[in-house]
């Protein structure tokens, strides 16, 4: 009964301090390891509102499901060991679509102004990059029996072509709640014939990852966002084999880590405000894919950037 209670207490204090109204909101929180990324019905609290198969994606899993390697490539989450998927769009005129969608925690209060963001990561499989993504807002849940389009409009729509396949997007955007709203939903609203494509070297449609959901009110991330606009970070070079050459301009003294494809940090460091250059020796690490993940003083995930090691 304590260990209930005091999982219940960190759990309120987490979303207390955050202010963010989407539960699991980085996808972490699963009834158990999924053993295919067909098993979206793992993760706790996000359903799926159509006939459609979204996809689940956590490191417990060592095969198509996992995480940073699975069935559309590899990517490191960018917060956690977990993430979601979906396929936005399939080839021209099926309109194949996948939606996720979820209960925020609290209704949302009406001409209150609601700050959004999603981080999104065009799998390695994709063979289009489109230039539609959308969020809704509902006061009900719905479940709609199709597999394609469905006929929502989305209150914010984010236009921009993300060809993007080894770093995380920020799609964010500012929504002026009505007053009621309990759901998101989110997906490509637009049919095949509205949307921009780039065709790329990828076998299959366009496959996004989406990780690290956020909506709560304006005020809860001023500071986050001026450190954001405050970063300045070059990693060269990239693939490299011996050593990382940090060329950087921060507002505070940050954190970072190195961690390898298993979320296992591998390399820890301070970035000194009062300096803007760190060279980091490697030539004891093995070939692979890394992460550097940069922190703040909260442990805030401000940055998260991709490195090749060859030998």
């Amino acid at each position: 009964m304590k260990i209930k209670l005091l999982l219940f207490l960190l759990i309120l204090i987490k979303y207390s301090y955050s202010q963010n109204l989407v539960p699991n909101n980085s996808f972490e929180e699963i009834n158990s390891c999924p053993i295919s990324f067909h098993d979206f019905t793992k993760f706790l609290y996000w359903i799926n509102p159509t006939n459609a198969s979204p996809s689940i994606f956590n490191n417990c899993n060592q095969g198509n499901a996992g995480v940073p390697e699975n069935i559309n490539g590899y990517q490191n989450s960018h917060s956690g060991i977990g993430y979601a998927g979906i396929g936005i769009f399939s080839d021209p005129s099926l309109n194949n679509r996948e939606y996720i969608q979820t209960e925020l925690l609290s209704p949302l209060v009406t001409n209150q102004k609601y700050n959004v963001r999603v981080y999104v990561n065009l799998g390695d499989s994709s063979k289009y990059a489109i230039n539609k993504f959308g969020i809704y807002f509902s006061q009900n849940s719905f479940f709609v029996p199709t597999f394609n389009v469905i006929n929502y409009v989305p209150q914010i729509s984010f236009d921009t072509l993300i060809i993007n396949k080894i770093d995380w997007t920020l799609l964010e955007s500012t929504y002026q709640a009505l007053g009621g709203e309990k759901y998101i939903t989110i997906g490509n609203f637009n049919y095949d014939s509205e949307c921009d494509t780039i065709l790329l070297d990828g076998p299959w449609g366009t496959f996004y990852y989406i990780d690290d959901v956020y909506v709560g009110p304006d005020s809860t991330i001023n500071a986050v966002k001026q450190q954001l606009l405050n970063i300045k970070l070059n990693i060269f070079p990239n693939p490299t084999s011996n050593f990382i050459n940090i060329d950087y301009e921060i507002n505070d003294d940050f954190i970072l880590e190195l961690k390898n494809l298993y979320g296992i940090t591998v390399k820890k460091t301070i970035l000194e405000k009062n300096f803007n250059f760190k060279k980091i020796a490697i030539n004891d690490l093995e070939e692979g894919i890394y992460c550097f993940k940069f922190y703040d003083s909260q442990n805030f995930n401000l940055e998260t950037r991709k490195i090749i090691i060859l030998k």
